[in-house]
C-alpha cells in the first residue's frame, strides 16, 4: 500500500514520469485521489480503485481491465481507447469523458453516469448498462449488440449506425434520440419511450416494439419487417416508405401517422388504428385489417389485393384508384367513402355499408354467383343466320 501511494504522489509531483507507462496492476487504490493525473497507457489491470478521484485523469490507452471503478468519480477524464473489459464500473461518474473507442466489453456498468460523454466508436458489447444515465452521450457507431440497456436513460443520445443488434432496450428513455441508419434488428424495445426520435433508415427487423411509445418519431425507409409493434403508439410519427412486411400491428396506433408507400405486405393490423393517417400508394397486398380503423384514412391508390377488411371502418376514407381485387370488405363500413376508380373485382362486399359513397367509374365486377338453387333461365335462340325476320 505505501508503495502504491509512493508511486500516486510521483505521478501528482511529476506528471512526466507517467509517460513511462506506470504499473498499478493488482494495487489497491481505493478512495485515492489522482485528479488530472497522467496515466496515459499506464497498467491498471485488476486495480482497486474504488471510489477512487480520477476526474480529469488522462488515461488513453490505459489497460483497466478486471479494474474496480465501483463509485469512482472520472468526470471529464480522457479514456479514448483505454481497456475496461469486465471492470466494474457500477454507479461510476464518467460524466463528460472522452471514450472514444474504448473497449467496455462485459463490463458492470449498472447505474452509471455517462451523461455528454462522447463513446464514439466504443465496443459495449454485452455490457450491463441497466438503468445507466446516457443523457446526450454519443455513441455513433457504437457495438452495443446484446447490451443490456434496460431502464436507461438515453434521452437526445446520439447513436447513429450503432450497433444494438439483439440489446435489451425494454423500458428505456430514448425521446429525442438519433437513431439513423442504427443496427436494431431483433433488438427488446417493449414499452420503450421513442417518442420524436430519428429512426431514419434504421433496421428494425424483427424487433419488439411491442407497446412502445414512439409518436412523433421519424422512421422513414425504417425496415419493420416481422417486427413485433402491438399496442404500440405511432401517433403522428412519419413512416414513409417504411418495410412492415409481416409485421404484427395489431391494435396499434396510427392516428395521423404518414405511411405513404409504406410496404406492408402481410401484415396483421387487426383492431388498429389509422384513423385520419396517409396510407397513399401502400402496398397492403395480403394484410389484415379486420375490425381496423380506416376512418378518413388516404389509400389513394394503395393496394390492397386480398387483403382482409371484415368489419374494417372506411367511413370518410380516400380510395381512389385503390386496388380491392379479391379483398374481403364483409361488413365494412364504407358510407362517404370516396371509390372513384377502385379496382374492386373478385372483391366481396356482403353487408357492407356504403351509404353516400362515391362509386363512380369504378373497374367493373363480376356478376355474383347464382344460387344453387337458381335453375338458370336459357338465353333466348337467335334466328338462323339466312333467316329474314318477319315483318
Amino acid at each position: 500500500m505505501l508503495g502504491a501511494v509512493c508511486s500516486v504522489a510521483l505521478l501528482l509531483a511529476a506528471p512526466a514520469l507517467a509517460q513511462r507507462a506506470s504499473n498499478f496492476q493488482g494495487a489497491n487504490l481505493q478512495n485515492a485521489n489522482m485528479q488530472n493525473a497522467n496515466l496515459q497507457n499506464a497498467n491498471l489491470q485488476s486495480t482497486n480503485l474504488k471510489n477512487a478521484d480520477l476526474e480529469g485523469a488522462n488515461l488513453q490507452g490505459a489497460h483497466m481491465s478486471s479494474a474496480n471503478l465501483a463509485g469512482a468519480h472520472l468526470r471529464g477524464a480522457n479514456l479514448r481507447g483505454a481497456t475496461l473489459m469486465g471492470a466494474d464500473l457500477r454507479g461510476t461518474d464518467l460524466t463528460s469523458t472522452d471514450s472514444r473507442g474504448a473497449n467496455f466489453r462485459g463490463a458492470k456498468l449498472q447505474s452509471v453516469n455517462f451523461r455528454s460523454a462522447n463513446l464514439y466508436g466504443a465496443h459495449l458489447r454485452g455490457g450491463n448498462l441497466e438503468g445507466a444515465h446516457l443523457y446526450d452521450v454519443n455513441l455513433q457507431h457504437a457495438d452495443l449488440q446484446g447490451a443490456n440497456l434496460r431502464g436507461a436513460a438515453l434521452q437526445s443520445g446520439k447513436l447513429q449506425s450503432a450497433n444494438l443488434q439483439s440489446a435489451d432496450l425494454n423500458g428505456a428513455k430514448l425521446q429525442g434520440a438519433n437513431l439513423q441508419g442504427a443496427n436494431m434488428q431483433g433488438a427488446h424495445l417493449q414499452g420503450a419511450n421513442l417518442q420524436t426520435a430519428t429512426i431514419y433508415g434504421a433496421t428494425l427487423y424483427n424487433a419488439d416494439m411491442s407497446r412502445a411509445d414512439a409518436r412523433g418519431a421519424n422512421l422513414q425507409n425504417a425496415d419493420l419487417g416481422l417486427a413485433n409493434l402491438q399496442g404500440a403508439n405511432l401517433q403522428k410519427a412519419n413512416l414513409y416508405g417504411a418495410g412492415l412486411n409481416g409485421a404484427n400491428l395489431q391494435h396499434a396506433i396510427f392516428q395521423d401517422a404518414n405511411l405513404q408507400s409504406a410496404r406492408m405486405q402481410g401484415a396483421k393490423l387487426q383492431g388498429a388504428n389509422f384513423m385520419d393517417a396517409t396510407l397513399y400508394g401502400a402496398d397492403l397486398t395480403g394484410a389484415n385489417l379486420s375490425q381496423t380503423n380506416l376512418q378518413g384514412a388516404n389509400l389513394q391508390t394503395a393496394i390492397l389485393q386480398t387483403a382482409t377488411m371484415q368489419g374494417a371502418n372506411l367511413a370518410n376514407a380516400n380510395l381512389q384508384n385503390a386496388n380491392l381485387r379479391g379483398a374481403s370488405l364483409l361488413n365494412a363500413i364504407l358510407q362517404h367513402a370516396d371509390l372513384q376508380g377502385a379496382d374492386l373485382q373478385g372483391a366481396n362486399l356482403q353487408g357492407a355499408k356504403m351509404q353516400s359513397a362515391n362509386l363512380y367509374n369504378l373497374s367493373p365486377m363480376p356478376a355474383p354467383a347464382p344460387s344453387p338453387h337458381t335453375v338458370p333461365t336459357p338465353a333466348p335462340s337467335s334466328p338462323p343466320a339466312h333467316t329474314r325476320p318477319p315483318r
